[in-house]
């Protein structure tokens, strides 16, 4: 067959263009991908995993199979344009299937990450109509990002069929109005964590500020890089579509999109990760409501550290601190009597207030008559009584 006959292959500047942007998006989707799964593995194998609600497993295991199917869209990408021998313009110009659900999976797993990141941070407002109206909008926010993906795979399958798009559509207004509204979910959360913790910061005790110094810190990290490569996505998308002079390189916005799943996972990945690592090396800690309430905190298990300072040992160090001082208890009430050259009774010794609650009919004075009770019975029995 004679060479003239096929279609002309595409310069190498509209290669670069058009495939350019789209196989670095694709490539570092995949790395990170990588880190995510590393990172969810190891998190499988945490105790804290193992007292996870249903509903927070069934989140994440949501999150990574979005995630892996983003992954599983790259990578067929990437092998497709790597090894297919028709390099015209409009043969690579064309969209594949999975082409036209680029931004499918990236959109729900992005929607169940930021949902669960504004539950958290408004979860600490105490005024409950500022609580509604911010999760509102947040997740009003949520709905228009998941509305922008599914018009950009509406006007996929419209190209992929040979039409044209409606006027005044084009797919960087799509791309456009899905990647900022999530820079606005990312920044919005972030801000509104950064500004309640901040109150909490009290400068009476260095332990708490510190623990709630590396939440804000941690909620700045989890942001920071999605809000960026959708912000400048977003731009890309308004600066080149497929309406302006410059169409060949409106796929430049796949190169800030196209990693964001992962990115999104890694988020909630480390987010989980850290109720295990907050409190480390500081044992005299006990559980914050407000903390709690972030999400990073466990409060199913023992293995997982609390936050606040308390003058109370662990349950543990508890319970043996108080069956060696049995024998040198007078009133079996678990509180060790303090010797005539000390009258301040040691604070370590006491036990914890949801134990005095427990045998106390009031909750403020516990109630010894049991304990009396099982003690005589003891003292008879050792007597032959």
């Amino acid at each position: 067959m004679d060479a003239s006959t096929f279609p002309p292959e595409a310069s190498q500047k509209f290669v670069n263009a058009v495939l350019g942007a789209p196989l670095v998006g694709w490539t570092v989707q995949l790395m990170f991908f990588g880190f995510a799964c590393s990172s969810f593995l190891s998190y499988l194998d945490k105790p804290a995993f193992q007292h996870d609600s249903r509903r927070m497993k069934c989140l994440l295991f949501a999150v990574m199979f979005f995630l892996c199917l983003q992954s599983t869209i790259s990578m067929y990408s990437v092998w497709h344009y790597g090894t297919n021998q028709n390099r015209d313009e409009d043969t690579l110009y064309a969209q594949t299937v999975a082409d036209c659900f680029a931004t499918g999976p990236v959109a729900v797993a992005g929607a169940l990450v930021q949902g669960f990141l504004a539950h958290r941070a408004s979860s600490l407002f105490k005024n409950t109509k500022l609580r509604l109206a911010y999760r509102g909008f947040i997740y009003l926010c949520i709905t228009t990002a998941f509305l922008g993906a599914i018009l950009y795979i509406a006007c996929s399958f419209i190209y992929r069929a040979g039409k044209d798009l409606p006027a005044h559509l084009a797919f960087g207004d799509a791309v456009g109005i899905w990647l900022w509204s999530n820079a606005c979910i990312d920044i919005f959360n972030t801000i509104t964590l950064l500004l309640v913790l901040r109150k909490r910061i009290m400068h009476w005790n260095e332990a708490t500020d510190n623990i709630i110094r590396r939440l804000m810190k941690l909620a700045v990290q989890t942001a920071f890089l999605p809000a960026v490569l959708a912000v400048i996505g977003a731009a890309m998308a308004f600066s080149f579509n497929n309406t302006s002079p410059d169409a060949i390189y409106q796929n430049v916005a796949g190169s800030f999109y196209q990693p964001l799943s992962s990115l999104y996972a890694i988020s909630l990945l480390a987010t989980l990760a850290s109720r295990g690592s907050f409190g480390s090396g500081q044992p005299n800690l006990r559980p914050s409501s407000e903390l709690n309430s972030l999400g990073l905190t466990n409060t199913n298990t023992r293995h997982t550290q609390s936050f606040m300072p308390s003058p109370y040992l662990p349950t543990h160090q508890l319970e043996a601190q108080r069956s060696r001082s049995k024998s040198k208890s007078n009133g079996a009430s678990g509180l060790v009597v303090p010797s005539r050259s000390n009258s301040r009774v040691d604070v370590h010794e006491l036990p914890d207030e949801g134990d005095l609650g427990r045998r106390s009919e009031g909750g403020l004075r516990p109630d010894f008559s049991a304990r009396r009770a099982e003690n005589e019975k003891d003292e008879e029995a050792e007597l032959g009584l």
